[in-house]
């Protein structure tokens, strides 16, 4: 039987890798929601996540307030029955109706959603935030 010998190399210690350094100025932003996160100008005006849209309801003969309700309460988060209700009625007055305001990727699916169910619904850039 031959013996192996096992050899250990001591290394002499290694420095602790520094934490990176963060902008600090940044830190006035508060937290980044889907409320501001587009809305937050950084670095030569390039908009974060692609700004903000509005989610319309256009107004269409074939709406019932029933399937309105339906739709908007299951397609768009945090919506409720009294704002897809008043979404309803504001569409029959003015021809459209404010549902949110999202991301233009989240806009763009909820609009695609809404179609889907059977509203007539569309998006465009909201340009009152900044």
């Amino acid at each position: 039987m031959s013996s192996a010998s096992v050899h250990c190399v001591l290394l002499p210690p290694v420095g602790v890798i520094d934490r990176p350094d963060f902008d600090q100025g940044l830190s006035n932003l508060g937290p980044i929601t889907e409320s501001n996160f587009g809305a937050t100008d950084i670095g030569g005006g390039k908009q974060l996540g692609g700004g903000d849209y509005r989610l319309l309801l256009l107004d269409s003969e074939n709406h019932s307030e029933q399937l309105v309700v339906s739709v908007i309460t299951t397609v768009v988060p945090s919506t409720d029955e009294q704002h897809a209700k008043n979404c309803f009625q504001t569409s029959k007055q003015l021809g459209q109706a404010l549902v949110t305001s999202a991301l233009k990727e989240h806009a763009e699916f909820y609009c695609e959603q809404m179609l889907r169910k059977g509203c007539k619904a569309s998006i465009e850039p909201d340009t009152t935030t900044l």
